[in-house]
């Protein structure tokens, strides 16, 4: 460059394959295509005020042809979102890794277990925090019914159980819930929705707990014995519940009729009567019941099951009270 000359400045625009000189009016500069500027078709804007062969260019033509290359680059190189979703409950997830990791709680596979006490779960991450209460030894005690917790948030969480605040309803029998999840589980009884399934049977359940609980009738191990009277069960919540049998104890009580119940689930089916709640509805034919077990006796009216049969007779029944009656007719006669 001579002495004297005004020297021209340039610039670099962060847009892909676009190279820009500001110098003075007039002055033409010229630029050599790059190999990036090949490859995806990209012009080159050789001065501010002409375009290159002398001839006035305005800002409007260049302010244009910066937006046609820019929507060029874009078509050239779009963003892709990919998805992955599970056959089995739809959810999405953006990773292959995360679906892969969501699925077991379909199959209830459960890889990682505590080197401890044997309990096995789902994801690395549950399984951290279980060992975490191995070794700190710490728990939090509720102040209401003692049951005990190795984390805060699970304690607080616990606690809407006692707590009479119900802000989560269910649009369609108007029954109310202390948490989301729990309304969420609830609607799956008039959706029929039953995302968990078996792998050895494949019946299907509308919980994971449900599952959890099916699995252990395929396996013959029952380690919880009553001493009473020596009947065995796989759970300890079923001994639990067995108990009551000997004890004759009804600590659940209907305000309404203050008829007792052993269990809360007898004592919740049993408020439907008063209430007039009918959510077991019947697809085919549209009956609603109160009850889960009187909804699937009535569906076998429609599919022709008959699954309790008479030993003496051979005749076969949709019901098993009509067996029963069936057998009495027998004793009679």
């Amino acid at each position: 460059m001579k002495d004297g000359e005004t020297s021209a400045s340039s610039e670099e625009d962060c847009e892909v394959g676009r190279l820009y000189f500001i110098k003075p009016y007039g002055e033409e500069v010229k630029t050599e295509p790059t190999s990036r500027d090949t490859e995806i078709g990209v012009e080159h804007i050789h001065d501010a005020g002409t375009n290159g062969t002398n001839e006035e260019v305005s800002s409007a033509d260049v302010t244009e042809t910066t937006e046609r290359s820019s929507l060029r680059t874009k078509q050239i190189f779009p963003k892709r979102k990919k998805s992955f979703n599970c056959d089995q409950c739809g959810r999405r997830f953006h990773l292959s890794s995360l679906l892969k990791q969501h699925k077991r709680v379909h199959t209830g596979e459960k890889p990682f277990c505590c080197g401890q006490c044997g309990k096995k779960f789902i994801y690395l991450t549950s399984l951290n925090k279980h060992v975490l209460g191995h070794s700190k030894g710490r728990t939090f005690g509720c102040t209401v019914c003692g049951k005990t917790f190795r984390e805060e948030r699970a304690l607080k969480s616990h606690e809407f159980v006692h707590s009479e605040a119900k802000p989560f309803n269910c649009l369609t029998c108007g029954q109310g819930f202390t948490t989301r999840n729990s309304l969420m589980v609830h609607q799956r009884i008039h959706t029929g929705e039953k995302p968990y399934s078996c792998t050895m049977c494949g019946k299907r359940f509308a919980q994971s707990s449900y599952l959890t609980t099916h699995k252990r009738t395929h396996s013959l191990d029952k380690p919880f014995r009553c001493d009473e009277c020596g009947k065995s069960f796989n759970r300890a919540h079923g001994l639990k519940m067995h108990q009551i049998v000997h004890t004759g104890e009804r600590k659940y009580s209907c305000e309404i009729c203050k008829k007792s119940f052993s269990i809360p689930g007898n004592l919740h089916r049993h408020q439907r009567i008063h209430t007039g709640e009918k959510p077991f509805r019947c697809d085919t034919c549209g009956k609603s019941f109160n009850q889960a077990d009187t909804l699937k006796g009535h569906q076998r009216i429609h599919t022709g099951e008959r699954p309790f049969t008479c030993e003496t007779c051979g005749k076969c029944f949709i019901q098993r009270s009509a067996l029963k009656i069936g057998i009495l007719t027998y004793e009679v006669y």
